[in-house]
């Protein structure tokens, strides 16, 4: 009962907290890409305090190729402890990709995934005092495989993201 009662003073409290969220930012998320390699990253806000994030992964290295594809439906407030400038989002979604193992040890190296994905992070926004439509996140994105036994159930992932934000 405590963590429900938490969890709903969690969204409360951020619908009552107007973060100022762009219109629209792209970037690079660096370390996630739940074992995918890099991403390429999209929001665009939906509210004054919603927005979408889609992240595009590819990876073509060390013997791996994969693709992914992640969306995740987000809630943003503000972290005036911390100053004017942060904030903290968290969210969930869906992700789909395809991982293809050239190792000849493994005989069943295709896989075909389909996850369940949350995020939680803090950014900081350097458009309201240096003037620079910048934005610097780190976030924890867990996954869980819904359908393939043959790779991990449960991803967690962090990752650090650089997004330039336009209207």
């Amino acid at each position: 009962m405590r963590k429900l009662l938490f969890s709903l003073g969690l969204v409360i409290s951020s619908l009552a907290l107007n973060a100022q969220i762009s219109k629209h930012a792209i970037g690079l998320r660096v370390g996630g890409g739940l074992g995918y390699g890099n991403e390429i990253t999209y929001q665009f806000r939906v509210s004054e305090v919603n927005r979408f994030q889609f992240d595009l992964g590819t990876r073509d290295n060390s013997g791996i190729n994969a693709f992914s594809l992640t969306g995740t439906y987000q809630w943003v407030a503000d972290l005036p402890e911390f100053g004017e400038n942060f904030r903290w989002y968290y969210g969930g979604g869906a992700g789909f990709g395809f991982l293809d193992r050239n190792n000849i040890l493994i005989t069943d190296n295709n896989y075909n995934i389909v996850n369940v994905v949350g995020i939680v992070g803090v950014e900081y926004d350097f458009k309201t005092t240096a003037d620079l439509p910048l934005l610097v996140s780190a976030d924890i994105n867990p996954a869980f495989n819904l359908f393939n036994n043959n790779i991990d159930n449960l991803d967690l992932n962090l990752a650090l993201s650089l997004r330039w934000q336009f209207d």
